[in-house]
């Protein structure tokens, strides 16, 4: 029995589900499913009951759930203890963010903290949003930048910002009548004319995707093409040649120069969120005197 057969069954007690246990995870439902008959297997005994209303732990499954994540608890503050003697001499802080993450968040919080932790040194690993999470998970950073909530009772997580999502529209374009800017009134788009432009839009696993397919099915349309690139500075720059429209975010904007700069309109409607972005960090790490430090910087901005 391995730490992640632990984690995956933890994980179905917590969602009573196998299906969002298993999207939690990111893995399949039946690979889930077989390491629940493995374990039972081993252990003799069944671990879940499944009802009307999802899978409850039996009473011996209750038991194995409550020393599981006891033996969890102790692995992680195992890891940090030891990472903790590794880094002794290097004195080191590794910031983990997701790919497409705005460069206007860190320079002035990374600075507070070289001042009072000069002699630290730090490292940044940049990776997807779901491979971020997991970077958290497996002690691979010490703190991580986050799109979403992480439901997990060994992660804290403090809210850093919540920020708008714009419609960014070439000068060129005809729909392109409001410039938008911080603290003034800015001209709704039309919907109308959204539906006949093509939308340029990141990759299916990054955020911005996810918040672009909620745009969709809110406002119950299908846009007229679509095109998919990596890059937030490619999509502008696409956008910018009237190749299509596009969905940036508001720290994106801040900061651009007047010429050849995109049209940016607030999104129609009130039904969308805010994105949200969040510091993260394991809970056997809160001891940790670098990550308090980060943290209070960041949560403070």
């Amino acid at each position: 029995m391995k730490f992640n057969d632990l984690e995956q069954i933890l994980c179905v007690a917590e969602e009573r589900n196998i299906s969002l246990a298993a999207k939690r995870l990111y893995m399949t439902q039946p690979s889930l499913s077989q390491t629940i008959k493995r374990v039972e297997r081993q252990m003799g005994y069944m671990l879940f009951e499944r009802v009307h209303s999802g899978l409850f732990p039996t009473r011996e499954g209750e038991r194995f759930v409550k020393i599981a994540q006891q033996i969890i608890e102790l692995r992680d503050e195992l890891t940090v203890k030891l990472k903790e003697a590794e880094n002794d001499d290097t004195n080191r802080l590794i910031i983990g963010l997701p790919v497409h993450f705005s460069s206007g968040l860190l320079p002035d919080v990374l600075g507070k903290f070289c001042v009072r932790h000069p002699n630290v040194e730090i490292s940044i690993k940049d990776a997807p949003s779901p491979q971020v999470e997991a970077m958290i998970l497996n002690g691979e950073v010490d703190v991580a930048i986050v799109h979403q909530e992480i439901s997990l009772n060994k992660i804290v997580q403090s809210v850093v910002s919540r920020e708008k999502m714009l419609i960014a529209v070439s000068p060129n374009n005809k729909i392109a009548s409001s410039r938008f800017a911080v603290g003034t009134p800015s001209k709704t788009i039309d919907l109308e004319e959204l539906k006949r432009q093509t939308f340029i839009l990141s990759n299916t696993n990054q955020w911005m995707r996810q918040f672009a397919d909620e745009f969709f099915t809110v406002n119950n349309f299908q846009p007229r093409g679509l095109m998919f690139i990596n890059s937030i500075e490619t999509i502008k720059q696409l956008t910018l040649k009237n190749l299509g429209v596009s969905f940036i975010p508001t720290s994106y904007v801040q900061g651009e120069s007047a010429e050849d700069s995109l049209v940016y309109f607030p999104i129609p409607g009130s039904a969308l969120p805010k994105l949200t972005l969040s510091a993260a960090y394991l809970k056997a790490n809160s001891k940790n005197k670098l990550i308090s430090t980060f943290m209070e910087l960041i949560s403070s901005r």
